[in-house]
Order: C-alpha cells, then sequence, then structure tokens
C-alpha cells in the first residue's frame, strides 16, 4: 500500500513529464545553438549533408519564432507582410532545404545587413534583390547565402535568407518578396 507522500509523489513526476512532452511540442524543432559567424551557419547546415538527413525537419528548426520578424524586418508593415508571407509558405509545406543526390560539400557566405545595405563585403554573393530588400531588414543582423554542391563544383542547389537574430539562426528565404 503506497502512502500518501509516494502517491502525491508520483502525480507531481507524472506532471512534470506531462509538462516537458507539452513544451517540447509547443515550442518545436529547434536548430542547434551557433555563434552568428560563417562557422556558425556551416555548423546549422551541416546536418543536411549527412546522407539520409531528415531534411524536412532539419528545416522545420529554422523557421522564425514569432518575435524574430520585429528583429529582422524594420517597419510594422514590413513586419506584417513578413509574417503573412512566411507563416503561409511555412504552414504550407513550401519551405525545405535540401541538396539533390551528390551534393555533398558546401558553400556559405555571411554578410551584415549593413553591408548589404552598403553593397559592400559579400553582397555580390548574394541575389541582387537583397540590395533593394536590405533597406527593409534592421541593421545590425548577420544573413547567409549558401549552396550545396558536389565535390569540386560550385553550382548547386542554392539558397539564402539563413538570418542569425536573437541569438539563433532562423530562415528568411528571399526577403524582397516581402517588398512585392
Amino acid at each position: 500500500m503506497q502512502t500518501a507522500v509516494q502517491q502525491i509523489g508520483k502525480q507531481a513526476a507524472l506532471a512534470l513529464g506531462l509538462a516537458a512532452v507539452v513544451l517540447a511540442t509547443a515550442c518545436g524543432p529547434r536548430a542547434p545553438e551557433a555563434p552568428g559567424t560563417q562557422d556558425g551557419a556551416r555548423e546549422v547546415l551541416a546536418p543536411f549533408l549527412v546522407a539520409g538527413a531528415d531534411t524536412a525537419a532539419l528545416t522545420a528548426a529554422l523557421r522564425p519564432r514569432e518575435e524574430d520578424y520585429a528583429a529582422y524586418f524594420e517597419g510594422t508593415e514590413a513586419v506584417a507582410a513578413a509574417r503573412r508571407l512566411y507563416d503561409r509558405a511555412w504552414d504550407g509545406g513550401d519551405v525545405l532545404i535540401a541538396p539533390r543526390d551528390g551534393q555533398t560539400e558546401l558553400l556559405v557566405w555571411v554578410e551584415s545587413t549593413d553591408n548589404l545595405r552598403a553593397g559592400i563585403g559579400n553582397t555580390n554573393k548574394f541575389p541582387g534583390a537583397y540590395r533593394e530588400a536590405a533597406r527593409r531588414l534592421r541593421p545590425g543582423n548577420v544573413v547567409a547565402r549558401f549552396r550545396f554542391v558536389a565535390p569540386g563544383k560550385d553550382v548547386g542547389m542554392a539558397y539564402d535568407g539563413l538570418a542569425y537574430v536573437n541569438g539563433h539562426w532562423a530562415f528568411f528565404p528571399k526577403p524582397w518578396r516581402v517588398l512585392e
């Protein structure tokens, strides 16, 4: 026969376990912690190159959090437009980062939103539309452009919009679409 203390202890453990499951589900998958640098972007993207990787889950871990929109986009209209555009794309399953067969290497270019605005640094590695879009991106953030390629090649699956905001990486592909 269990004592009242033992029963309360079991109930508390069950409640804590349930709370942990609910919290993990509510928070969703998260990308690995990595700094807002080129090496940090590589660290976040490297798992996509592992054979048999669940690229859908890896991509989902990069979905922007609610507060990330205001940290990345400047102006209430741009933030609202971005939230609508990206939520629709993420909810519709239209966002996926995935290398093609044989693409086992990663090329990464990182630039600040300040330099993208000014057209300096690695800006030439980004789509030309970034120059205009950068005017609606908050200064001080870091953005990565990357490409999965076959060994010895420099052409492959290209992506942009991996941004370091609020201390983590989030994926905002083609931010100029927010301005359209």
